[in-house]
């Protein structure tokens, strides 16, 4: 399975209708709720809380992810999960008290 996004430029994009996985790496963070373009996804979101899917609609896909931050600081890494262990990196920033990532996936 290759990876759907190309974050090669300022946004990530993709191709229209494709299939996006994204992983939450973070020792005690675990991922609470996601939404893209207004509409709830956390149903695709996995037993361990630490990734999500979801298809892109054609044009601006706002992504929003909030999580269940953990007991003190730390570095969150959300990545792409590729399939066969492969990853490449989307965003990474500290979490703390509360969390919540927002970002566009451009899909044509």
């Amino acid at each position: 399975m290759a990876c759907a996004l190309d974050v090669t430029g300022n946004e990530p994009t993709a191709k229209k209708g494709a299939t996006v996985t994204l992983k939450v790496i973070g020792a005690n963070t675990t991922l609470r709720q996601a939404s893209v373009n207004q509409t709830n996804v956390s149903a695709n979101i996995d037993a361990t809380r630490k990734s999500v899917f979801f298809d892109l609609a054609d044009g601006r896909n706002k992504v929003v992810l909030t999580f269940f931050p953990p007991p003190a600081p730390e570095t969150l890494d959300i990545v792409e999960d590729c399939g066969d262990g492969t990853t490449q990196p989307v965003l990474s920033f500290g979490i703390s008290i509360h969390a919540e990532a927002t970002f566009d996936i451009i899909a044509s």
